[in-house]
């Protein structure tokens, strides 16, 4: 099983796939489960590129991902995918990571988006889905309205760029497409950017050529705050899932981690448990565990894992978040531990 595989901010996707490849040996060939907890491209970028470097192709994958919600919350994460990146690659380059790994003709790969209450089975464990939602109502009303905001801030925005709007209408209908398990309808109906968005309209832009045209619509430093809060947004709609022993966090952070908490009060729905012997902490474990998170899992001062490279593992030493320090008493970092690679975790019988 394999979380994740990206691209650190001095690396490339290739080098990740290269470590990830040479960490699994021949046990890529066992790859029958594949996590990408969210669509950053430190989590997605070596998994597309990995079907180039493993030792041995797998059978049979099923590729999980996360569910793409109705309305604005949905919007807000297709409009992620066509400005997250400045590759020359299509927008839709995150979704054709199952394409990519079928290449080969060897290897057959099933995808399947999550949603709270799924479950699915991965290194021989059966693992729980928590997050993301199915809607947005589990968020308190002040999110809720900022939601709504930032998508009308991405109509406007799509008015103004024609290439912006084309690439949300590609990565909607390859989001779509590529579901399995859940309805099929268009749930962006309703808050759809533009009537003329459902003809059909060719080929995708490329990433770079969607922010080029943003960046002449507006100006550079508005660009880079309009993607940082559709980012902000995605990574609170990061699939957390867990087993008995170990729970992944992802990068939900902020809103989306405490809409989580607030959950775990309601009678229905899956329950995270009190305390597991490893943790992924949220967002690459920089985020200090707060008196919340304190209350739901008590043994966290001895659980706690910050899952990625080494700057993630400087920033969780810093005196600013002394409370990290003291409450992260495993710190892990994939430039020491082989089983943690770039913004991979590894299941090799933790």
């Amino acid at each position: 099983m394999v979380v994740d595989c990206g691209a650190g901010r001095h690396g490339t996707a290739s080098d990740a796939a290269i470590r990830l490849a040479a960490a699994l040996g021949v046990k890529s060939g066992c790859v029958d489960t594949v996590v990408i907890t969210h669509f950053d491209e430190d989590h997605w970028r070596g998994l597309r590129e990995l079907p180039q470097h493993w030792v041995v192709p797998p059978s049979d994958v099923t590729v999980h991902y996360p569910y793409l919600l109705p309305q604005n919350p949905g919007l807000i994460q297709v409009a992620h995918l066509a400005i997250a990146s400045l590759s020359h690659q299509p927008v839709t380059a995150a979704l054709d990571v199952i394409h990519a790994w079928e290449v080969n003709g060897e290897t057959t790969v099933h995808p399947r988006a999550l949603m709270r209450g799924d479950t699915f089975d991965g290194a021989g464990q059966l693992w729980t889905v928590h997050w993301p939602p199915r809607d947005h109502s589990s968020f308190t009303k002040r999110t809720r309205n900022s939601m709504d905001d930032m998508a009308q801030r991405i109509r406007d925005v799509a008015a103004q760029s024609p290439l912006f709007r084309l690439a949300l209408l590609h990565i909607q209908r390859a989001w779509f497409r590529q579901e399995d398990g859940h309805d099929g309808i268009d749930r962006l109906s309703g808050g759809e950017v533009n009537g003329q968005l459902r003809a059909d309209a060719g080929e995708a832009p490329t990433a770079r050529e969607v922010v080029e045209q943003l960046v002449e619509v507006m100006s550079f430093p508005e660009f880079e705050n309009f993607r940082a809060l559709v980012r902000k947004y995605t990574n609170e709609l990061s699939i957390v899932h867990t087993t008995d022993t170990v729970a992944n966090f992802g990068d939900c952070e902020s809103a989306g981690l405490t809409a989580l908490l607030k959950l775990q009060g309601d009678v229905i729905g899956p329950k995270l448990a009190a305390a597991y012997p490893v943790i992924l902490s949220p967002h690459h474990g920089t985020q200090a565990p707060r008196k919340r998170v304190q209350e739901l899992f008590p043994f966290v001062s001895d659980t706690l894992v910050c899952q990625n490279g080494i700057e993630h593992h400087r920033r969780g030493l810093e005196d600013d978040i002394q409370v990290f320090r003291r409450r992260a008493t495993r710190l892990w970092s994939a430039h020491v531990h082989n089983t943690f690679v770039g913004d991979s975790f590894v299941r090799v019988g933790l």
